[in-house]
């Protein structure tokens, strides 16, 4: 276990587990998506409880845990890590509170909880409902930017993982998997699937405002990039 001791004064397994929450009355419990994202509230608090879970073939074969190749390789302390690092930068990410892994001969499991962003909606949302100002399609390229100049690439960055404030701020969340120190190309591949994430809701949804002069005034910030022009377009 890996805590920010300023936000928890002490950790055990406890933390993690949604039914002490809700024995000791002291937090509004509430599932989400399969079950493995659960929101605590605990007085003025309110926190992210996940529990990583495996998607795709490995999620049919109810295969749930991972491979064990080493704690600093584990996915709750990367992510732990890599969030820490950017919120002390003072990235529009959530703290990190704490996480756990758990080991189990060759695999592991683990969750990790974080602040949660309030007063909050994913892009997606607010694009079914009005078109956006372009300084804020500005604003999403400058972070994406600023991420990309530190070398992180977030490996799932789409419409539902940006929020979008009452004032328009953006904030990113779930770095699951992100890796620090990416090259160039890897970086690339994931602005390409943010790309596909608005054509496809364009696709598929009856109202949604997105069209190619919404990713140019993204898209100033590939200066900060060396990429080949394939790759994002």
């Amino acid at each position: 276990i890996i805590y920010d001791p300023t936000r928890v004064d002490q950790a055990g397994g406890w933390l993690f587990e949604p039914e002490h929450y809700r024995l000791q009355g002291t937090a509004d419990v509430q599932a989400m998506g399969r079950g493995n994202i659960v929101f605590l509230q605990l007085g003025e608090d309110q926190w992210v409880l996940r529990q990583y879970g495996r998607s795709g073939l490995p999620a049919s074969l109810g295969i749930r845990r991972y491979w064990w190749t080493g704690l600093r390789n584990s996915r709750p302390w990367r992510e732990f890590h890599i969030l820490a690092k950017l919120h002390d930068a003072g990235f529009s990410v959530p703290a990190p509170i704490a996480a756990r892994v758990q080991r189990k001969g060759f695999t592991y499991a683990g969750a990790l909880i974080t602040e949660r962003l309030r007063n909050m909606r994913p892009l997606a949302d607010w694009l079914m409902e009005a078109p956006l100002p372009e300084a804020v399609w500005r604003d999403i390229g400058a972070l994406a930017g600023r991420l990309h100049a530190r070398r992180v690439h977030h490996t799932d960055l789409n419409i539902t993982n940006l929020l979008l404030d009452a004032e328009h701020r953006v904030h990113m969340i779930d770095f699951d998997n992100a890796r620090e120190s990416a090259p160039s190309v890897l970086l690339a591949l994931g602005m390409r699937r943010f790309r596909r994430s608005f054509r496809k809701a364009v696709r598929e949804r009856p109202v949604f405002h997105y069209d190619d002069r919404c990713w140019q005034w993204l898209m100033p910030m590939r200066p900060c990039l060396i990429w080949p022009a394939p790759f994002w377009t």
